[in-house]
């Protein structure tokens, strides 16, 4: 190498003791061709990035989430596959048959130019990349693949929910409804976060399938799903986009929540103490109302908590929303409200406690029950909630001893009418001896000494 070309780069050494010399001993005003080449070298690198990837909102579950939950098949179907994540797994090839009688019978039903297969491809087609964005990840099909698959996963959909409804007819040897295990079992496959469509895609071929005066697409999934969302009654909220059906309920849930975004907070504080230790502390814990599980409250030193059912399949419901919160960029409101779930319940007792006053319900067994929520909140990350001023409240209020005196004095003697008779005849009596005592020893200090 000539000693022209050695200056024209920056020599480094490595120190043994760490750190670099200038080999060259070049100041950095004597390097200036060296400085422009490697200038141009990171502005060809900068010129070759990609552009920022739109955001993605169908996940396959991250093995980080998966390995907080005992079962590791925790966000894999057991009967229908529905989109790229699935497609062609062995053991749910028996629904793909049933998917095309379904496609079948909405074809044959009311064919119009509309509602053509022709028409359905060329629909999908139309917005195939921006499906294709939705999912997080490489999809291993070619176009002609991926529109199929959707036309078919999004077809069947639409049909079992009209069937259900009661908007279109069911065949007396319907595979579906004449199996009454299915339903529970695709009802948990539809809720998963890697089983989604598109909302785009359905809410697109509904439009094309549908008929004047019929149920809207928010009102045929709401009532399809709503013996199994915690046994409440969520309203559909029109002002946010829905992304896919797991995407709508948690929408529905949101449209029913009070707090407002300008009220998120960061959580300085971690958690707030266990049920049974805040009744210790003088708080009071009583059941709300409403139709939204996340509208917790805390005034007057009385926490109220909606009621939500919690049976087999409404648990895994929770993990994939939790999932989707921790995967897409939205708000995490329903991880902030298991968290807060599972900063009250550490115990069986403080599960029970929840129970009597019928917060809690459907938890038939009386074992694992606070293992079972506690494994729902484990290592979740949550950056701002809508309940950080609800445990402020909450801290505040528990560091004043004469709310712990006062919840005493209520459970142990208010409560109960001949309690509180006797407190109040023990008083008067312990009152009354005391004023006599009184009287009689200032009598006895001015009463004149006998001679």
């Amino acid at each position: 190498m000539t000693e022209s070309s050695v200056n024209d780069h920056l020599l480094i050494e490595i120190r043994n003791g760490g750190g670099y010399v200038n080999v060259n001993k070049q100041t950095p005003s004597g390097n200036r061709i060296g400085d422009e080449l490697l200038a141009s070298q990171i502005g060809d690198k900068l010129r070759l990035l990609p552009p920022l990837p739109v955001p993605s909102y169908v996940f396959n579950i991250p093995t980080v989430l998966r390995s907080q939950v005992e079962n590791k098949d925790f966000g894999t179907p057991d009967l229908v596959s529905i989109g790229p994540f699935h497609h062609g797994k062995e053991n749910l090839q028996a629904m793909e048959e049933i998917k095309l009688l379904y496609l079948h019978s909405l074809l044959d039903r009311k064919p119009t130019p509309q509602t053509s297969l022709e028409n359905f491809v060329r629909e999908i087609r139309s917005m195939e990349g921006d499906c294709g964005d939705c999912y997080d990840g490489k999809i291993n099909a070619s176009s002609d693949e991926f529109v199929e698959m959707m036309v078919v996963d999004t077809c069947f959909i639409i049909e079992l929910f009209r069937k259900f409804s009661g908007e279109v007819p069911k065949e007396e040897n319907d595979p579906v409804f004449c199996r009454s295990w299915m339903r529970t079992a695709l009802i948990n496959d539809l809720l998963l976060l890697s089983n989604q469509l598109p909302w785009k895609v359905l809410s697109r071929l509904f439009e094309l399938t549908g008929e004047t005066g019929k149920h809207h697409l928010h009102d045929l999934i709401y009532k399809y799903f709503k013996g199994y969302i915690f046994g409440l009654s969520p309203q559909a909220n029109g002002e946010l986009e829905n992304k896919h059906v797991l995407d709508f309920l948690r929408n529905c849930f949101l449209g029913s929540f009070e707090t407002k975004m300008s009220e998120f907070k960061d959580l300085s504080l971690n958690s707030i103490p266990s049920a049974e230790k805040l009744l210790n502390a003088g708080v009071r814990i009583a059941v709300g109302g409403g139709n939204s599980m996340l509208n917790i409250d805390f005034h007057n030193g009385v926490l109220k908590i909606p009621p939500i059912r919690v049976q087999k399949y409404e648990v895994s419901f929770l993990r994939n929303l939790i999932a989707y919160e921790q995967c897409a960029p939205i708000t995490g409101v329903i991880t902030s409200y298991v968290s807060l779930l599972g900063d009250l319940i550490r115990t069986e007792g403080d599960v029970q406690i929840l129970m009597d006053r019928g917060i809690i319900r459907g938890m038939s067994s009386k074992e694992g029950r606070a293992s079972l929520i506690n494994s729902l909140c484990a290592d979740l990350e949550i950056c701002s909630s809508p309940y950080t001023i609800l445990h402020y409240k909450v801290y505040k209020f528990t560091l004043i001893k004469w709310n712990r005196w006062r919840e005493k004095l209520q459970v142990d003697y208010f409560k109960d009418p001949m309690a509180v008779l006797n407190l109040g005849v023990g008083v008067f009596i312990v009152t009354l001896l005391t004023l006599i005592q009184t009287i009689y020893s200032i009598a006895s200090y001015y009463k004149p000494q006998s001679q």
